[in-house]
């Protein structure tokens, strides 16, 4: 174990927030937020960690302390997302000149997200982001290597919304080596929806747990899917009562 704040002389975490990070073969990077709201990077150069305030040393907009997602596009692009309080979504991402950052809020007049269950993940250069906007509909948030658009996709596919804040549970995915999009959320009425497309053209619904008759979901959980390689199993998992249930397909 070692304790990353007291060896890089970073700020302490904000007790509210989550962390997120990822590998580009052995170097590391972790985000979080700090007590003040300011967005950090760790970062293992494979000799020694480091930690810098991006918010201090680059501008970028402070949180609102809940949650961010992370991830990188080809070419070492890295790309932080989180939401400030406004509450709007923003990403910081540097390609290799420093640190800079967009308010996808405001460039896709999209509606205002309720701040938690942020997620997401790349194809390519290509880059999916899902928010929970006030009223429940999950949006997307999608780069096409050109511009960013935000789509409720709840609206789309017809399905239930999510539970209002702080309640609620999203995970994405895409499933490997394919361009079929999933998203999982739990609904109002307590069962995991899936939310569907191929190639981003059209979604669907699902309601995973009539369709297997599982028990209801506590929507104050969070939620967590992916797939197995190389069968491309999808599974997913959340808390019902106080058990672990899995999904599976």
């Amino acid at each position: 174990d070692q304790d990353l704040t007291a060896e890089t002389g970073g700020a302490p975490a904000n007790g509210i927030s989550n962390v997120v990070g990822f590998s580009n073969q052995n170097f590391q990077y972790v985000f979080y937020i700090d007590v003040n709201f300011n967005v950090h990077e760790l970062l293992y150069n494979n000799a020694a960690w480091a930690d810098t305030n991006l918010t201090v040393a680059y501008g970028i907009p402070i949180s609102n302390g809940d949650e961010l997602t992370a991830f990188a596009t080809p070419n070492n692009g890295l790309h932080v997302y989180y939401v400030t309080p406004g509450p709007h979504v923003i990403q910081t991402y540097n390609v290799g000149n420093g640190w800079k950052f967009e308010d996808l809020t405001a460039e896709t007049g999209g509606p205002q997200p309720q701040g938690r269950s942020l997620t997401g993940f790349n194809i390519g250069n290509l880059q999916y982001v899902y928010y929970v906007a006030f009223g429940g509909d999950i949006h997307q948030l999608y780069y096409n290597n050109v511009k960013w658009a935000d789509e409720d996709i709840t609206a789309l596919a017809n399905t239930v919304p999510s539970p209002q804040y702080p309640n609620g549970a999203l995970s994405a995915m895409v499933v490997p080596g394919t361009k079929k999009l999933r998203v999982y959320y739990i609904g109002t009425n307590n069962h995991v929806i899936q939310l569907a497309s191929t190639n981003n053209k059209k979604w669907t619904g699902a309601d995973l747990t009539k369709k297997t008759k599982g028990p209801l979901a506590n929507s104050s959980n969070g939620a967590v899917a992916f797939a197995t390689t190389p069968n491309n199993q999808i599974h997913v998992y959340y808390v019902a009562g106080d058990h672990v249930n899995q999904l599976f397909l």
